[in-house]
């Protein structure tokens, strides 16, 4: 019986749930709280407000990507997490992997960057390449003026990151790029270029020239 209802749910949320740019669909609060209850929330680990919730499915699963802050105000949270979460009919939710950070002494506010996310098979190996970023405040200068950027991605399950300082003087922008960038299949690094130019164009970071040339390797 419990296998039949979890069936029916998991083809409810199917229908329902909306398609989003990340490429995933975007659950409603509804389905959050039908799939989620609070006893499944803390047996995960989510202790932070919900944002939002995505669902894909790959060679692994059916998958879910929870976004929290730990403010009902996403421009005035201070920490952050995010749980991949698998769920399977006859096992417990098993949590693929996590993102956890907090503002510095230098910031006022985080969030995630959730028009940035993308949730797709960039390779066509059958498994999701996921792509996650978020950001912060400064304390000083405009809002995106002084801010942090970081990218979190996820290739067959091997975290890459890619954690950006900007600012408004060349000096004082830097970018740090994990080795295992360099490795990851083109069409990740095309999707991260592309996401970097975004960025740029709607002047929510600037990168070096140097780091552009980087990320062509």
């Amino acid at each position: 019986m419990k296998n039949l209802y979890l069936f029916l749910l998991f083809s409810f949320l199917s229908l329902q749930a909306q398609p989003d740019s990340s490429g995933a669909t975007l659950l409603t609060d509804k389905q959050v709280q039908t799939l989620f209850p609070q006893e499944t929330l803390k047996e995960i680990g989510v202790t932070f407000p919900i944002r939002k919730v995505y669902a894909f499915q790959d060679k692994l699963g059916k998958q879910y990507l929870i976004i929290s802050e730990n403010n009902s105000n996403p421009d005035k949270a201070t920490s952050i997490k995010a749980f991949n979460v698998l769920l399977k009919e006859k096992n417990p939710p098993q949590v693929l992997w996590t993102i956890t950070d907090a503002i510095d002494d230098t910031e006022q506010a985080m969030w995630f960057y959730t028009r940035y996310i993308s949730l797709t098979d960039l390779n066509n190996d059958g498994y999701i390449d996921p792509i996650v970023l978020y950001g912060t405040e400064s304390q000083y200068g405009e809002p995106y003026e002084e801010n942090r950027v970081k990218f979190i991605i996820y290739y067959l399950g091997k975290k890459t990151a890619i954690r950006h300082q900007n600012s408004s003087l060349d000096d004082g922008r830097h970018t740090q790029i994990d080795r295992s960038y360099y490795k990851l299949p083109l069409a990740l690094k095309k999707k991260i270029r592309s996401i970097v130019a975004t960025l740029e164009e709607r002047e929510h970071a600037l990168f070096n020239t140097e780091t552009i040339k980087e990320l062509k390797k």
